[in-house]
């Protein structure tokens, strides 16, 4: 006869036993436990071996920034200057490649009238890289800069002493000696010449506007002229 068993007698035997899993089967009850392991953190991540571990630092574009140097503004009209001779033809590239060769000229004897100088005349040997610095910031655009350097290589070859043949050359310092001061200082004052906005004689157009924005002369101011002329 076979035995039969009434929930009642099932229930009590689970709470006398205080497992909740044993009314679960086996299989069922692994299951739980597998699932209750995988809830729990892990210990493996927080151990000593990875604490000597170094975090790497995220990418900084500053950082690289740092190490590019951004060119100066001479060597920005520099290349201004040659990609606009890239597109000319004919005459105008032709000009325009000469006045390039010019900017590079004094381009190189200014810098290296200023880095050369001795510490006590870095101010005034680098007087001329600052001029021709202030030539490129007031020629505004590239075609007009190309056209004040011609001009300004014009300028230069004026201003330079005309010497026909090497024996006038040799007359002439037969003639004018030097000591050696002397001819070092003539050597740091071959520069080339840079008109400034300032130094520049008005135009007519200057004296026009400048003729119309004066205010009209009191009776007075035109007696005081006339005495004046008079007189």
């Amino acid at each position: 006869m076979a035995l039969e068993f009434s929930p009642a007698m099932h229930v009590h035997s689970c709470l006398r036993h205080g497992d909740p899993l044993a009314s679960r089967s086996p299989r069922r009850s692994m299951i739980v436990a597998l699932a209750e392991n995988n809830d729990k953190p892990s210990l493996s991540a927080k151990g000593p071996s990875s604490a000597g571990v170094p975090k790497l630092e995220p990418f900084s574009q500053s950082r690289v920034s740092r190490l590019v140097k951004e060119p100066s503004l001479l060597e920005k009209a520099e290349h201004a200057i040659a990609d606009r001779c890239s597109i000319l033809e004919g005459d105008a590239a032709y000009e325009c490649w000469e006045a390039l060769f010019e900017f590079e000229h004094m381009k190189h004897d200014t810098k290296i009238q200023c880095d050369l100088a001795a510490p006590s005349e870095k101010a005034r040997a680098c007087r001329s890289l600052e001029r021709l610095e202030n030539f490129v910031r007031y020629s505004g655009g590239v075609a007009s800069l190309i056209n004040n350097v011609r001009m300004l290589a014009m300028a230069n070859k004026m201003h330079k002493p005309a010497m026909d043949s090497p024996d006038e050359l040799q007359n002439s310092q037969d003639h004018a000696p030097r000591n050696s001061s002397t001819s070092a200082d003539d050597n740091e004052n071959v520069v080339h010449f840079f008109p400034e906005p300032e130094d520049l004689p008005p135009t007519k157009e200057d004296l026009e506007l400048e003729e119309s924005a004066r205010m009209p002369d009191s009776p007075f101011t035109r007696v005081l002229r006339v005495m004046g002329r008079v007189h």
